[in-house]
């Protein structure tokens, strides 16, 4: 009888959490870009309804199953590592209340919290091998990423088509966000190659082409990985199949962490470049940082609150019409938390340094799982300038695939024991 019970739970377990992922996936999907703060009914209308009230119910959802569990992902909230996080939220809320927008500030870090307690939760329901299996190709990941990217800068130093995007046909798809397209366009090809290798073989050349046609210079990087995982498939008849699902996931994710500075700063080092004034030129991203360091002087210590310091430079200064985000740079977190922003960079750079010092004395990938969490949290931050959902959806589907796991191992666990007590009835 016992078996049976450890046999339904993963099952129910599994299915819960199916459940919630889909419902995000899609409150996300049709999200498509609502603005944060608007005086149209119409549009705040939207944002309840697919921004404000999908991450309530996941916070609702994600505590009642906590509450079965003895408040265990609350617990988990307790572990050194999420005290920078959580002291970045409370100087959010602190400094959101001194802040322009109180309310857009104390929103923001409901949303940031939502995405900090589902990795608590998941910490708590999955393995730690589980966790640094995957987040291990992240770091191969970023290690592709910034290579590509200099060799592209170095062999088109003038062109700059791979960053420009001009083989994108606008307005076939003129309502979506470019980036959202290659992701959901990925997201599809992961779910289709976990299921089904046919059904993969099928999707993957109208995917590519919409890769291709549509989506901005950060995701191209994914298309051509994509590309390359599938000669992977065809030189190795056995891929290991979840490291090539990881591998693409995370690549396209990491691929948007380059930003238009970045992007800007390595072409112009490369092209010679050595004046801050003429660099400011090349982005208004760029421009956008600069007048945020003055930002920073007047927020100090506790800072805007979450979300709020894009919104309040890009109204206030002509300067930066043509960008409306910071993308969470270093710059931001301090400008959004002040001092909580400071202890968060310190914090998780000196923990990174200090695995990196030991995985370089014993010579082996060893990825702990502080370093899994730092990524998480760090990755999330990227994405909340816009919204949870758009952190949310990146990690959801890799999680998905995780749950999956789990729940089978489990429900394999307990057919096992169930198989195990027959035999001694049977002797």
């Amino acid at each position: 009888m016992e078996s049976f019970k450890i046999y339904d739970k993963a099952v129910k377990l599994s299915f819960q959490f199916k459940v919630i992922t889909f419902l995000l996936i899609i409150s996300s999907l049709s999200w498509g870009g609502t603005e944060t703060v608007s005086d149209s009914v119409a549009v705040n209308v939207r944002q309840i309804i697919f921004r404000i009230a999908p991450v309530l119910i996941v916070i609702a959802y994600l505590f009642v199953l906590d509450s079965k569990r003895n408040l265990h992902a609350m617990k988990t909230l307790s572990r050194p590592i999420f005290w920078p996080v959580l002291l970045y939220l409370v100087f959010s809320v602190i400094g959101g209340s001194y802040g322009h927008y109180p309310l857009l500030a104390y929103w923001k870090t409901v949303e940031y919290f939502s995405v900090v307690y589902w990795a608590a939760t998941l910490l708590s329901l999955t393995k730690n091998k589980q966790l640094t299996d995957i987040f291990r190709v992240v770091l191969i990941s970023i290690v592709f990423i910034f290579v590509w990217m200099i060799i592209i800068a170095s062999v088109y130093p003038s062109e700059g088509w791979f960053f420009e995007g001009s083989f994108k046909l606008n307005g076939v798809l003129p309502t979506i966000n470019p980036n959202a397209i290659g992701f959901y366009c990925l997201y599809a090809l992961v779910i289709a190659y976990h299921i089904s290798k046919p059904i993969f073989r099928i999707i993957i050349v109208p995917f590519i082409f919409i890769f291709i046609i549509e989506t901005s210079r950060s995701s191209y990087i994914a298309a051509l990985v994509l590309l390359l995982l599938g000669v992977v498939t065809l030189v190795y008849k056995r891929p290991r199949k979840n490291y090539v699902v990881f591998l693409a996931m995370f690549t396209a994710v990491f691929s948007t962490l380059l930003s238009y500075f970045w992007v800007d700063v390595q072409l112009y080092i490369l092209r010679g470049a050595n004046d801050w004034s003429d660099l400011s030129n090349l982005s208004g991203r760029t421009s956008l940082w600069m007048i945020g360091v003055e930002e920073l002087k007047r927020t100090f210590p506790f800072g805007n609150g979450i979300g709020t310091s894009s919104r309040y430079l890009y109204l206030n200064y002509d300067e930066i019409k043509q960008s409306v985000s910071m993308h969470n740079s270093p710059l931001e977190l301090l400008i959004n938390a002040g001092m909580g922003g400071v202890v968060m960079i310190i914090w998780y750079c000196g923990t990174g340094l200090s695995i990196l010092i030991s995985f370089l004395k014993s010579r082996r990938l060893m990825v702990h799982n502080d370093l899994v969490l730092m990524l998480y949290i760090i990755l999330s931050t990227r994405f909340l300038s816009s919204s949870a959902l758009a952190s949310l959806q990146i990690e959801l589907i890799i999680f998905f695939i995780v749950i999956i796991q789990h729940g089978r191992q489990k429900a394999d666990e307990g057919l096992l024991r169930i198989g195990n007590s027959r035999r001694h009835e049977v002797c």
